[in-house]
C-alpha cells in the first residue's frame, strides 16, 4: 500500500467502491470475474503510480468453508452499501418532486448530487437495474398496454456500439416499461436466446415502423399518453431519422452531449448509464409546470 496516510485512504477507498472486502489492514478481496480482476488491476495501478506497492492475483482456497464465510461477507457489504445509495436517492428524488418548493440552485445542486450517487450506484454489480425501482415515487405511472406485464425481468437486445435511438431506448426500457430489465449487446445478426427481446436492430420485436424511431415505437407502445415522452420521441427522432420532421431547438445541443458521451465512454453500458443523467433531466424539463429560470449569463 502507498506509504503516505493520504494514499493510504485514497487507495482504500477506490478499493471500498469496488465492493472489495477488506481481509485485513491492506489486503482486499473481490470474487474471481471479469469485473473483479478489472478492479483490481485498476486500483493497483494507481497504488503503483503513487509509488506505493501492490500484488493483485488469484487465491485458490484450501478451506472452502472459509471461502464461503468471505463470498457472504462480500454480499452483505455489496447490499448494505446498495441500501444505503438507494435511500439516499430516493430522499433526492422526493426533494426534486415537482411540488417541492426548492430554489434554482439548491435544484442545480440537487440534480447534480443524485447523478453522481447513480453513478456511484452503477458500480455496485447487481444493482444497476434496480434504481428505476425508485422512479414511481416521483415520476407520473406510464400507462401499459393490455399483455404488457409479458416485458417484465427480460433482457432486452440491441446492437453494439449504442448512439441516440438506442441510448434513449434502453433509458425509456429500464425507467418505464421493465425495472428490472437486463442489457445485452450483440454483433448485427446475431441470434437471440429464447425469451429475450430485442430492440433497434434486425428482426427486433421494437424497432422503426412507418416513419418512427425505435424510441417513438416504445413511446405509442407504452407510454403514448405522457406528453414529455412524447416530446422527447419529437426530438430522438429528428436526430436519429435527419429529416426535420419535427424541427425540434433541442436537437443539436441533445446531439453534441450525445456525440461528446460517445467519445469518452466506448463501451455500451457506459454510454447508457452516463445517458441516464441526461434523459432524466430532458424529462424532468419538458414535464408540465412552471419552466425552470436559468441564472442571468448562462444562455444569450
Amino acid at each position: 500500500m502507498p506509504r503516505a496516510a493520504t494514499q493510504r485512504v485514497r487507495a482504500s477507498r477506490r478499493l471500498r467502491q469496488t465492493g472489495a472486502v477488506a481481509v485485513r489492514p491492506g489486503v482486499y478481496a473481490l470474487p474471481d470475474s471479469a469485473e473483479g480482476r478489472a478492479a483490481l488491476a485498476s486500483a493497483a495501478h494507481e497504488i503503483t503510480r503513487q509509488r506505493g506497492s501492490a500484488l493483485p492475483c488469484v487465491l485458490t482456497w484450501l478451506d472452502s468453508g472459509d471461502e464461503a464465510k468471505l463470498r457472504a461477507r462480500y454480499e452483505q457489504e455489496r447490499n448494505r452499501r446498495r441500501q444505503r445509495l438507494l435511500k439516499h436517492i430516493h430522499g433526492l428524488e422526493h426533494t426534486l418532486a415537482p411540488s417541492s418548493r426548492l430554489s434554482a440552485t439548491s435544484r442545480r445542486t440537487a440534480h447534480a448530487r443524485l447523478a453522481r450517487l447513480r453513478k456511484h450506484l452503477d458500480r455496485v454489480p447487481g444493482a444497476a437495474a434496480r434504481v428505476g425501482q425508485l422512479s414511481e415515487a416521483t415520476l407520473p405511472v406510464v400507462p401499459r398496454t393490455t399483455g404488457a406485464t409479458s416485458h417484465r425481468g427480460r433482457t432486452w437486445v440491441t446492437r453494439r456500439g449504442v448512439l441516440v435511438d438506442r441510448i434513449a431506448s434502453a433509458w425509456l426500457i429500464q425507467r418505464f416499461i421493465d425495472h428490472e430489465a437486463q442489457l445485452r449487446f450483440v454483433s448485427p445478426g446475431e441470434p437471440s436466446a429464447p425469451g429475450e427481446l430485442r430492440f433497434d436492430m434486425a428482426e427486433a420485436d421494437f424497432g422503426h415502423e412507418g416513419d418512427r424511431c425505435t424510441f417513438e415505437t416504445l413511446v405509442a407502445r407504452f407510454g403514448a399518453a405522457d406528453p414529455a415522452l412524447r416530446q422527447l420521441a419529437e426530438i430522438i427522432h429528428d436526430l436519429d431519422l435527419r429529416d426535420g420532421k419535427y424541427g425540434r431547438n433541442e436537437a443539436p445541443g441533445v446531439a453534441l452531449v450525445i456525440a461528446g458521451l460517445a467519445a469518452a465512454e466506448p463501451g455500451d453500458t457506459a454510454r447508457i448509464s452516463q445517458g441516464r443523467w441526461l434523459f432524466d433531466s430532458l424529462y424532468a424539463a419538458m414535464r408540465p409546470g412552471p419552466t425552470p429560470r436559468l441564472p442571468k449569463g448562462v444562455l444569450p
